[in-house]
């Protein structure tokens, strides 16, 4: 109703901007929400595409392999048979020589020393049929034309073999050019492939060490914080013993109320560290769900492991973060793999850890009561995208932070 009272009061024109503007926001707020859900799944798809590359190479280069070796195969039948033919055509050629020479040899024979009973019977002037006299000269020029019937009948298989050469020899050419055509994709494929297989195995290397940075990180937050809270622990306990020197000089003082004074010190000096179950995250850091648990996580492209010391929770870019409880900073700084971090310890036992912020909000000593604003959620350090990396410790060691929240 008040919404409608004072979009009334300003105007329709100015009202229906105004939610245009609402509007535009909110499918800006939405663009913004889908883009970060982009980026956290970026480098997981990316990986996912390289193997994928990799298995679409390994299956050409094994198809350009066979065309390869069906090429060769090709090539030396075709050379092979080309061979025969030309080992062919050289015995017709020997063929037609010899049969060139029985030709020539047989003209100059039947030239110089014709049949007699041929050449009797030729001239015989009783000899007036024509069909007579070409049987007569048949015998006379038959074996010669036999032998230039057979002459012509070994020159045509000697060309028919010469061209079958050239055309099992054009072939085998051409099988070549296409094997060269195969090998120049094998090859393009195969460097190809060892390319993505590099960076396959580059980035692997990459998880690997974040993976170990933060491990390290982690050992050496669990140091710092122990050492921190020790030292908290130390003042409390000098704290306590000049209270309870004050005490006791406050008793000498007043005699008189010896056993009051008694019962007033003794309260300060038997007050214990809080015990495990009493520390309580009474705020949410961020409101969105848990998007990775603690424990082990595993690559979901490569399949390696990792130890994941703490929770992310889904969060947009700049949005605040909140102290889970009461307490004092004891860190706000850079760390290796967390990024823009910030440590909150509550009393000398627990500690809690915000980790990716784009923007700190706290210095160390801040004290900080629950639901502060202490950073803007971020990508910083090592993340694939704005969330918030969310850790609780007890004396310096990470356990799940899950059952905490409210």
């Amino acid at each position: 109703m008040v919404v409608a009272v004072l979009l009334g009061a300003v105007g329709p024109a100015l009202a229906q901007d105004t939610i245009d503007d609402l509007r535009a926001k909110r499918e800006q707020n939405t663009q913004k929400a889908a883009d970060a859900a982009a980026k956290l799944d970026e480098l997981t798809a990316k990986d996912q595409d390289l193997l994928d590359a990799i298995s679409a190479l390994d299956a050409q280069i094994a198809l350009q392999e066979s065309k390869v070796a069906a090429a060769d195969r090709a090539i030396s039948d075709a050379e092979e048979l080309a061979a025969r033919h030309r080992d062919e055509a050289k015995r017709y050629s020997a063929d037609l020589e010899a049969q060139k020479l029985r030709l020539r040899d047989s003209a100059i024979d039947a030239y110089v020393r014709p049949s007699e009973t041929v050449m009797s019977q030729l001239a015989n002037s009783n000899l007036m049929e024509e069909a007579l006299r070409r049987s007569y000269l048949n015998d006379l020029v038959g074996d010669t034309t036999q032998l230039i019937d057979e002459l012509r009948a070994t020159e045509a298989r000697r060309l028919a073999a010469a061209d079958a050469a050239t055309r099992a020899a054009a072939d085998a050419q051409q099988l070549k050019a296409s094997r060269a055509e195969h090998l120049a994709t094998l090859n393009t494929a195969l460097a190809e492939q060892q390319s993505l297989r590099d960076e396959v195995e580059a980035r692997m290397a990459d998880w690997q060490a974040n993976i170990d940075g933060l491990e390290q990180a982690n050992i050496d937050i669990g140091n710092e914080i122990r050492s921190i809270q020790a030292e908290i622990a130390r003042k409390a306990a000098e704290e306590k013993a000049r209270k309870a020197k004050e005490e006791a000089a406050r008793k000498a003082a007043a005699a008189a109320a010896a056993a009051a004074a008694r019962e007033a010190a003794q309260a300060p000096a038997t007050q214990a560290p809080p015990a495990s179950g009493e520390f309580v995250v009474t705020t949410r850091p961020v409101p969105g769900r848990i998007t990775s648990p603690y424990g082990p996580r595993r690559h979901p492209v490569f399949g390696s492991t990792a130890s994941h010391p703490g929770i992310d929770m889904q969060a947009r870019s700049g949005d605040p973060i909140y102290a889970a409880a009461d307490g004092v900073v004891i860190s706000a700084r850079w760390i290796n793999g967390y990024g823009n971090a910030v440590i909150i310890a509550h009393g000398s036992v627990y500690s809690t850890l915000y980790a990716h912020q784009s923007k700190l909000l706290v210095s160390v000593g801040d004290e900080v009561s629950s639901g502060d604003v202490i950073g803007l959620v971020g990508s910083t350090g090592w993340s694939t995208g704005p969330h918030l990396h969310f850790e609780v410790r007890v004396n310096g060691t990470t356990v799940d932070p899950a059952p905490f929240l409210p």
